[in-house]
This record gives C-alpha cells, sequence and structure tokens, in this order.
C-alpha cells in the first residue's frame, strides 16, 4: 500500500484508509467471542467478495481468485478444529488471530475497492473494475455493527468504548435475553451476514452508493434497537 510522504495531498485519504483498517481489526476481536464467530466472518467476507466479482464485474485474475480461496481454505481448516468438529483437539484464535484476521480482511477489501498497485504487482491482478467502496462496509457489517453498537453501548454508560462486558450481539442472543445455545446464536449471526450482503448490494446495484452507505448507517440502529 505503500507510505505516505507529508506532502502527499492524499494524507487525509491514508489517514482515514488507516482508521478504517484499526476499526476492523478491533472489530474482528470483538467478535471472537464464541467458537466459529470470528472465523465464519471472515468465510462469509470471502465469499461474498467471489459472488461480487460476477455481480460487480471486477475481473479479479486467476492469481486474486487463487489467493481468496488460499485464505478461505486456512480459515476453514482452523474453523473445524475451533468448532471441535474432530475429537482430540481445539484450538483458538486468540486475540492475534481474530486482529490477523481483521487485518487481512481490510486490506482484501482495500484492494478490491482501490485496485491498489501493491496487490497488482505481487498477484498480476489487473482488475478491470473496482468493488464500489459502499460494499466494504456491507461485506464486513457484522463485525462492524457489533462494534459500533457495543461502543455506543459503553459510551452511553458512561464507560470506554475498549472496556470489556457483556454487551455484544453474541452475548445478547446467547445470553438470558434470546436464550439460543451458542451453536444457533452463530447460525443466527450468518443468517445476519448473509442479508446484510444481499441488502447491500441491492441498494448499491440499484439506488447507487450515496443510498448504500446511508443505507448502512440505518441498518445499523435498526440492529441495535432491535
Amino acid at each position: 500500500i505503500g507510505i505516505a510522504k507529508l506532502e502527499d495531498p492524499n494524507l487525509l485519504a491514508f489517514g482515514f484508509t488507516v482508521f478504517c483498517v484499526m476499526v476492523a481489526i478491533n472489530a474482528f476481536n470483538f467478535i471472537d467471542g464464541i467458537d466459529g464467530l470470528a472465523a465464519s466472518a471472515s468465510l462469509m467476507a470471502l465469499v461474498h467478495l467471489i459472488i461480487a466479482d460476477t455481480l460487480f464485474g471486477i475481473g479479479l485474475s486467476p492469481a486474486g481468485k487463487q489467493m481468496l480461496i488460499a485464505v478461505f481454505s486456512c480459515i476453514f481448516t482452523f474453523m473445524i478444529f475451533n468448532m471441535g468438529l474432530i475429537k482430540g483437539g481445539k484450538i483458538f484464535l486468540g486475540d492475534s488471530g481474530s486482529t490477523f484476521l481483521g487485518f487481512s480482511m481490510s486490506l482484501i477489501v482495500i484492494h478490491l475497492t482501490q485496485n491498489s498497485a501493491y496487490f497488482a504487482a505481487h498477484f498480476g491482478n489487473d482488475i478491470e473494475s473496482t468493488l464500489p467502496a459502499p460494499m466494504a462496509l456491507w461485506v464486513l457489517a457484522m463485525p462492524f455493527i457489533d462494534f459500533l453498537t457495543v461502543s455506543l453501548r459503553r459510551i452511553m454508560s458512561g464507560h470506554s468504548p475498549m472496556r470489556a462486558d457483556r454487551k455484544h450481539l453474541h452475548h445478547i442472543l446467547s445470553g438470558k435475553r434470546a436464550g439460543l445455545s451458542k451453536r444457533n446464536t452463530l447460525v443466527c449471526l450468518v443468517a445476519m451476514m448473509l442479508l446484510s450482503f444481499w441488502l447491500g448490494t441491492f441498494l448499491t446495484l440499484q439506488l447507487g452508493n450515496l443510498v448504500s452507505i446511508i443505507g448502512f448507517f440505518v441498518f445499523v440502529p435498526t440492529i441495535y434497537f432491535g
């Protein structure tokens, strides 16, 4: 991606990009509260990006698609052990794993929305078009929504947005309020990831980028109050 120089006229855009990457890193760390959730968010993001390649005519090169599939395969393999589907051992992401997922997903989305020279050089990916920028919000919707709603709840309670508590979406669904099992909570949140992607795709394709962005920030309080 490169290092911005002080005289770079796009320094503000660079700073905003760094901020978004930091939000994504923390968002994936936030949702890593039940087995398989952070991994599912990453897997769904990769699947949706591959679908978006066709819907938006991005034109990913074979090397670019192979990269997405390789990342998908690694995360899927981890998820098998994380979910305890194979007896005899169970592994967890930890903070380093969840933040790495957030960092990786944010870089992939930046590449597809900005056609970065770094990825073009390393993966031979001269893409024909870019993914509309609002789709970055919808592809990573659930991590972002959880991060925004949890931070808002903590601030309104007079606490730091970084203070640990049990106000995450997965805690609410699997706790006394909704009473779902952890497995059903995971299924519910994956369904919400599907809903958010297709809602965002419809708004972006049919009504344009501005309506898509507005729609996302209407969708967030809908989840919050719901």
